[in-house]
């Protein structure tokens, strides 16, 4: 995944190459894809929940649009897909069956959008300590679950918790260059790919900090003390976080 976040329009621009492996014993003819920020707006399946419930929610500016997850192009091999949207899951047609052991290769063209409803949920846009923050968890289209009990596992978005495949990820973040990056490598094992970014004053208080993710030797900086705190309680926890010598 590569993506670029503009921090002036809040909006996550991004393209996604996904390779996906049918290690079912059924062939596939069509595939699905987790939307989850589509469930933030209005007449979608979890406002309406939250209507049944009593509740009137509040929507900021790009979802009371309907702007959550927006698939601008998917394809394979330059052949643009068919694709039925409904709210957080999106049903995409395959040009041909996708045999037991065989594997294919998307390509996606997407936007997320940051924004401030009062609808709880962890994809999060907010100020702190007069710096502005980026919380991004399931910003990106995530391939729905094919398993042998269920089939496909394509469950509206309302607001609980997830099931997803295993995978190896390689993100990029292109945003600008007074932004910091604090992320969770384990989080990576439940294909979430969380992150924070936040723009504290430019290398105040900065230092270099080593870290292993399966066993590869990862460099950085971070200049904020409490995500210093964060990163080196989580990451000493997991045996994962070492500060340089």
């Amino acid at each position: 995944i590569k993506a670029k976040i503009d921090e002036e329009t809040d909006i996550i621009t991004a393209t996604e190459k996904l390779t996906y492996t049918n290690n079912s014993p059924d062939e596939l003819d069509v595939v699905y894809f987790h939307l989850y920020q589509n469930a933030f707006q209005p007449d979608s399946y979890l406002d309406e929940l939250q209507s049944q419930n009593g509740k009137n929610p509040r929507y900021g500016k790009y979802e009371i649009q309907k702007l959550g997850t927006i698939i601008e192009e998917i394809s394979i091999n330059g052949q643009n897909l068919v694709t039925e949207l409904d709210n957080t899951i999106l049903k995409v047609h395959l040009p041909n069956t996708l045999k037991q052991n065989m594997s294919i290769t998307f390509n996606i063209k997407f936007k997320t959008y940051f924004d401030n409803g009062d609808v709880r949920r962890r994809m999060a846009i907010f100020n702190s300590w007069g710096y502005k923050h980026y919380n991004g968890v399931h910003w990106y289209p995530r391939i729905c679950v094919y398993d042998a009990k269920f089939g496909w596992t394509k469950d509206q978005h309302l607001g609980k918790e997830f099931y997803g495949n295993f995978g190896t990820f390689d993100v990029e973040l292109d945003f600008a260059s007074n932004f910091i990056v604090f992320y969770l490598p384990i989080i990576f094992i439940f294909a979430v790919i969380m992150f924070l970014i936040f723009a504290p004053d430019p290398y105040e208080n900065c230092e270099e900090v080593t870290w292993y993710e399966y066993g590869e030797k990862k460099t950085g900086v971070i200049c904020d003390d409490d995500a210093k705190a964060q990163m080196e309680a989580t990451r000493e926890e997991m045996g994962v976080y070492k500060k340089k010598e």
